[in-house]
């Protein structure tokens, strides 16, 4: 059976790296003759630590780390740089709303006078009861009565006649509310 290889630790990984980095900055392949990069033997994990053992292999807060050769982008290049700070325009004066053409005024005008002066529709009366054709519900085939035609056959009579009795004002507030609506977009 193969034995198991340990990971290699987070300080291992970055040493590899570093030096990966290091080589590229090395002269020119063409200089250099290709050699076999040697990897660092890898270092068994460390032992689990109890709950209360502080963490190792990080820095404590004061201390400070030794110096590494670690590719720094701090350093500037010189030359102008362009300066990024724009004129802004002043913003346009605000066009003032043009007021409704007299024209339109006058139309609306006219369309107000004529709706007040026209008469109020009569309500319509209601239906009497023996002119409106009452269809019995269908009832199943094997004679039994369920709940929906039950509450169906209660709930008929007392709906027509609250239609009856609601109905033609609820239709004419409607109209008269749309047609105010209406006149009002125009205005």
């Amino acid at each position: 059976m193969a034995e198991a290889r340990p990971e290699p630790s987070m300080e291992d990984i970055l040493a590899s790296i570093k030096r990966i980095i290091s080589d590229e900055q090395t002269p020119s392949p063409q200089s250099v003759a290709p050699s076999r990069v040697e990897h660092a033997p890898i270092a068994p994990p460390p032992a689990p630590r109890s709950p209360g053992e502080p963490m190792t292999g990080w820095p404590r807060p004061g201390e400070s780390q030794p110096p590494e050769s670690i590719l720094e982008l701090t350093e500037r290049v010189p030359g102008r740089v362009p300066d990024r700070t724009a004129e802004v325009p002043p913003p346009p004066p605000p066009r003032a709303i043009p007021e409704p053409a007299a024209p339109v005024q006058r139309a609306v005008e006219r369309l107000r006078q004529a709706e007040a002066e026209m008469p109020q529709p009569a309500a319509p009366r209601p239906v009497p009861r023996d002119l409106m054709p009452r269809t019995p519900t269908p009832r199943p085939a094997g004679g039994d009565i369920t709940l929906d035609a039950l509450v169906r056959d209660a709930l008929q009579p007392i709906l027509s006649d609250w239609i009856e009795r609601n109905l033609p004002d609820m239709v004419e507030r409607l109209v008269q509310a749309e047609i105010r609506r209406m006149t009002e977009k125009d205005g």
